[in-house]
């Protein structure tokens, strides 16, 4: 669905991600959204996940790139596995910059910060080919906050990393 008032052209790409991290492209599609309904970009049959994948949905275009992804079963019916999350903290001016890049499928990544202050973006999915960058701004300005990362895997059955 598209909230502009011009129509948007996107670029869609439907992928089946297991586990481990490995993906098989399903479908690309793309096309212009109107503000007036919504549009199907791609379809996916039923079939085409197999036990133990998830789908991830990417789109590019206008401006507008995203990301999403779609656990046909509950979570508690997927292999976890160690995700091997690493984070690359980074200062840039008042602000600290995180790069979050993971070994496998890593569904609902949240940082913690010991101080108060604001995320741009937090519980995101890390996927082993798509690093995510957030960006942390401290309430008191000179503070160096310690970044505590957690997922869903190492929530369920393991304690958190401590980062920078």
């Amino acid at each position: 669905m598209n909230d502009r008032p011009d129509t948007v052209e996107l670029r869609l790409e439907v992928w089946a991600v297991a586990m481990d991290g490995t993906s098989r492209l399903l479908v690309q599609g793309g096309g212009g959204v109107t503000g007036e309904r919504a549009v199907d970009l791609a379809m996916v049959p039923r079939d085409a996940v197999a036990a133990g994948e998830i789908l991830s949905f990417v789109w590019t275009g206008a401006g507008i790139d995203g990301s999403d992804i779609h656990a046909p079963l509950p979570w508690k019916a997927y292999d976890l596995r160690p995700a091997g999350i690493e984070a690359a903290v980074e200062q840039i001016g008042e602000a600290w910059q995180i790069t979050l890049t993971a070994r496998a499928l890593a569904p609902f990544v949240a940082i913690e910060a010991d101080v108060a202050g604001r995320f741009s973006d937090n519980a995101v999915t890390l996927l082993p080919c798509l690093p995510v960058t957030i960006r942390f701004v401290p309430q008191a300005p000179g503070e160096r906050p310690v970044f505590t990362i957690r997922d869903l895997q190492s929530a369920t059955y393991g304690p958190p990393r401590e980062g920078a």
